[in-house]
């Protein structure tokens, strides 16, 4: 609403009569709401929330997976690994 009567006066101000007003006070309505719209965002910080999953999803795969052991110490090719896990 604020918008609207400060396009409305000052579309008077500028001498607009009419339907000349009418135009003026669209194209002034939505030069001020695009202003006023980002312009206010500097004004108002945003509400800045921390999205933490409620399981990680490390523990997810881990129960679906199963816990996996690294040995770095075993030199053999994966494919060599394979035929002696057979």
């Amino acid at each position: 609403m604020g918008s609207l009567a400060l396009s409305v006066v000052a579309s008077l101000v500028l001498g607009f009569r009419g339907f000349h007003l009418l135009y003026a006070v669209l194209v002034l309505l939505v030069v001020i709401d695009y202003l006023a719209i980002h312009l206010l965002k500097y004004a108002v910080p945003p509400k800045i929330e921390i999205g933490v999953p409620p399981t990680p999803l490390r523990e997810v795969v881990r129960k679906i997976m199963g816990s996996s052991e690294l040995n770095l110490r075993d030199k053999k090719r994966p494919q060599a690994r394979d035929q002696d896990a057979r």
